[in-house]
């Protein structure tokens, strides 16, 4: 049907209803030109404390596991907002693969009936063409699961899909096991596989699928501070890495590296952990001068499988001078951590990157510089959250997105923005004296808190 390699997938939107803190919120990311012309795509997300940055990503992260087949999150109650019982997230999605192109809206609804959470609904509608300077197609509903019902809709779907089981009740089984399992039955892996195995008695736009599941699980890469917080307590430091060693030998994951004591990896690990390592520090020496980052071998055994594993230290080298990375600033190990997926979007226009508080403790004139170069000349795409206002000064202003105290209304573009201005200063400003549609931060009085402190200590 198509090869999986030869194909662009990005995140164009993303909508929020009753989700975390959030009635209403929209942000929209990447541009269908930007990805015609080779073109990367950033965007960073800024606002106050709790209003609704991380919901963000991670409402992308439930996406992502529906993709992949993994299931809701066990605290998934907790993500729909309170005194409501029903959630709903949908991503817009661009897909170019070869002369077709895509634009596929998947949705999800959660319901909470206050014994147990689960998918209450899920959909896929997409928009075809075959030519950029075509015209879009009306939208199609591809395929619609509803948790109540054994059928799939529309029902032209429904026999279509029937006819890939030799019996129909395995169709049924499938569906309810799904269900029972917090799992996307749109995504199932049996459904996936089946419509491979009999790609040509089925319509081509079943592509679509497969398509969305190997960017979920190639393509996609998300950083969050659960992964992150175990580095910055000195257990934990989780290597991503993607590695291009040709167009068929791909590979890519996380691999998490003890901080607190030498950790055993199986050799394979290893060897991709060092080839992402002499690629990262290309950049990172030149980031901060005479730093080099060492996968150092300290004794090989082999496991009750039988295969070979290493046990191995990370350590971070100025000269002659070789100190395990723990020891290493905050900053610096985030770097290490999330640096080569950098590399990966500003090389490959096939990468999205999502960082929930890139900022955190890298230095501000530094995170401006790595993010002006990725604006500028990166091809693939990312996503990240901040506190550091340093990007305001050298991103566009069209890359940057706000959030607001209304929960109806919750991401907003700054208006009223000149070529002359300093987004920067004039976000301060906004701040302060207010002058957008929406109110972008909760007012403090500072005679208060000073009341405050005093009393909380009396």
């Amino acid at each position: 049907m198509y090869n999986l390699d030869d194909n662009v997938v990005r995140i164009l939107e993303v909508n929020l209803k009753n989700y975390k803190n959030i009635s209403n919120g929209t942000v929209k990311m990447a541009s269908i030109q930007n990805i015609e012309d080779g073109i990367g795509d950033i965007l960073g997300i800024y606002g106050q404390n709790g209003s609704g940055k991380t919901s963000i990503i991670s409402a992308i992260r439930i996406i992502q596991d529906m993709f992949t087949g993994k299931s809701l999150p066990e605290d998934i109650e907790e993500y729909i907002m309170y005194g409501q019982n029903e959630s709903q997230i949908d991503l817009l999605f661009y897909i170019k693969n070869g002369d077709k192109r895509y634009k596929v809206k998947y949705k999800i609804t959660l319901l909470n009936n206050n014994e147990d959470t689960f998918i209450k609904e899920e959909s896929i509608d997409y928009w075809y063409k075959g030519n950029i300077n075509d015209d879009w197609d009306r939208v199609k509903g591809l395929i619609r699961n509803v948790y109540n019902n054994n059928n799939i809709f529309p029902k032209y779907r429904n026999d279509e899909l029937l006819k890939l089981y030799d019996d129909e009740n395995d169709f049924i089984v499938n569906k309810k096991m799904e269900f029972k399992d917090k799992k996307s039955m749109i995504f199932s892996e049996e459904l996936i596989d089946l419509m491979n195995e009999k790609s040509k008695v089925i319509a081509d736009e079943y592509e679509i699928l497969s398509i969305l599941k190997h960017y979920a699980f190639s393509n996609l890469f998300i950083i969050d501070n659960k992964r992150l917080a175990l580095s910055d307590a000195n257990i934990v430091l989780p290597m991503n890495f993607k590695n291009y060693i040709s167009n068929e030998n791909i590979s890519m994951g996380v691999m998490p590296i003890g901080l607190d004591k030498p950790t055993y990896l199986p050799r394979k690990a290893v060897n991709e952990i060092k080839t992402s390592l002499h690629a990262s520090n290309k950049v990172i020496s030149e980031i901060i001068p005479e730093l080099r980052i060492k996968l150092k071998e300290l004794k090989i055994q082999t496991s009750k499988s039988g295969d070979e594993e290493v046990l191995v230290e990370l350590l971070s080298c100025r000269e002659d001078i070789e100190i395990p990375i723990r020891y290493e600033s905050d900053g610096i190990k985030k770097i290490v951590a999330v640096l080569h997926l950098l590399i990966a979007m500003f090389n490959y226009k096939s990468m999205s990157v999502l960082v929930d508080e890139l900022d955190s403790g890298i230095f501000e004139y530094l995170l401006g510089e790595i993010l002006e170069i990725l604006e500028q000349r990166g091809k693939g795409q990312l996503i990240f959250t901040s506190h550091n206002l340093r990007p305001l000064e050298v991103l566009n202003k069209n890359n940057l997105v706000f959030t607001t105290t209304n929960t109806n209304n919750r991401y907003i573009k700054l208006k009223n923005v000149k070529t002359n201005n300093n987004l920067r200063d004039m976000y301060y400003r906004d701040l302060i004296l207010g002058g957008q549609d929406e109110v972008i931060y909760d007012k403090t009085n500072s005679a208060k808190i000073t009341r405050a402190f005093r009393k909380a200590g009396e």
